[in-house]
């Protein structure tokens, strides 16, 4: 592990790629208030994203999990590493 490269793991991952970590560096995440939200910008943060918003939407992103949880904890954490997750994909497979 490099020591100097906080994203080395990242990086080794054939899904990602220097260039994938390149392109999560400089995108910038816009994401939904709501419950999760301060879960995802922690994600994105040690991540690499460095730029983001939250913003109020009249209506925030499906969720297809939401069903499963019970519990308005567990629910905030799966539904902000959901919005983190799909961030990083859509950053990550553009061209």
């Amino acid at each position: 592990m490099s020591d100097g490269d906080p994203y080395d793991r990242q990086r080794r991952l054939s899904e990602i790629g220097s260039v994938g970590q390149s392109k999560i560096e400089r995108s910038e995440a816009r994401l939904c208030a709501g419950p999760g939200a301060a879960v995802a910008v922690a994600f994105l943060v040690r991540a690499g994203v460095e730029r983001g918003s939250i913003t109020r939407a009249a209506r925030p992103p499906s969720f297809p999990h939401a069903r499963s949880f019970r519990f308005s904890g567990p629910f905030a954490v799966a539904r902000g590493a959901h919005q983190a997750l799909s961030h990083l994909l859509s950053v990550v497979r553009t061209q």
